[in-house]
């Protein structure tokens, strides 16, 4: 199938995801930090999981062909490639906890037992998390960064991609959209020296697991009191 039509097939899916984030947002139906202490958040968050997972996983599919070989895990590694990957792999966990260091939980506002957030609800996340993350990255760093690079060359294709990566996270805030240039200009580099979208899929739930699971760490007298 030509890349073009597979560009447009893809530029939908993002749309699709991307605009019903942005009324998610302007309700006040998503925080970046809060859905740990309220239900309602955490189960609108999951929403936008599944929401990521069926859209972006809906090209990976149809297009399987297409960028299956990037799913594969490289042959050989050279050592200075295993060396960039583990010290970006250090910088991303020092920067992720850096960053949930200065963060803070809020107290659900509702203490109704049934709308309190328990331990399975943060289980249940996580797990979702990384799989959403998962099949993110093979939509990023997998198809779209083949058909773009397809269609308009390497330096282009990273350009793209890091715009529509960087455009995502504009729901999170200006921080997680400058935060989002460099992580994803790193990604797409790797991925490209790799030929494979496994630097990536390792690193970003890397990154959401240590920010997320340190903030609940240094917060662990409020989430003492979520209901077990």
């Amino acid at each position: 199938m030509n890349n073009h039509i597979i560009l447009a097939v893809l530029f939908i899916c993002y749309c699709l995801f991307f605009y019903p984030g942005i009324a998610m947002k302007r309700n006040g139906r998503i925080t970046t930090i809060n859905f740990f202490t309220e239900r309602n958040q955490i189960n609108d968050l999951n929403i936008r999981h599944w929401q990521g997972i069926i859209l972006f996983g809906f090209p990976l599919v149809i297009f399987f062909n297409k960028w299956a070989n990037r799913w594969k895990w490289p042959e050989h590694l050279s050592t200075s490639q295993s060396i960039v990957f583990f010290v970006i792999l250090f910088v991303v966990i020092g920067v992720a906890s850096k960053s949930a260091y200065t963060k803070q939980l809020v107290p659900g506002m509702d203490e109704a037992k049934e709308k309190t957030v328990t331990w399975p609800h943060i289980y249940n996340y996580f797990t979702l998390r990384i799989l959403f993350l998962v099949v993110y990255e093979c939509f990023f760093r997998g198809i779209l960064l083949v058909a773009c690079i397809s269609c308009f060359g390497v330096s282009q294709a990273i350009v793209i991609n890091i715009l529509l990566y960087a455009g995502i996270h504009i729901i999170n805030g200006r921080e997680q959209v400058i935060a989002s240039v460099p992580f994803g200009f790193a990604l797409c580099m790797l991925c490209i020296s790799w030929q494979s979208v496994w630097p990536a899929i390792l690193l970003h739930p890397a990154l959401s697991v240590t920010h997320e699971g340190y903030i609940l760490y240094l917060n662990h007298s409020l989430t003492k009191k979520i209901d077990l």
